[in-house]
């Protein structure tokens, strides 16, 4: 994780770097995933996701380009 928030933080454009972030409603439910869900392996997933601020499929998206 700390190698996508290096690439994050480094290599993308400002504006990328605003699009890959996760937006207030998805941290609101990551939030909630993180502190409610029964599999613990799940909610270290959604706790990881809030630790590096940035949306996975979006990233996926802007190296791809599209």
């Amino acid at each position: 994780m700390e190698r996508i928030k290096v690439f994050v933080d480094t290599v993308l454009s400002a504006e990328d770097r605003e699009a890959v972030r996760l937006n207030d409603a998805d941290k609101k439910l990551f939030t909630w995933f993180a502190q409610n869900l029964d599999d613990a392996g799940k909610r270290a997933e959604y706790q990881r996701a809030l630790d590096v601020d940035v949306d996975i499929n979006e990233l996926e998206r802007v190296i791809r380009g599209k």
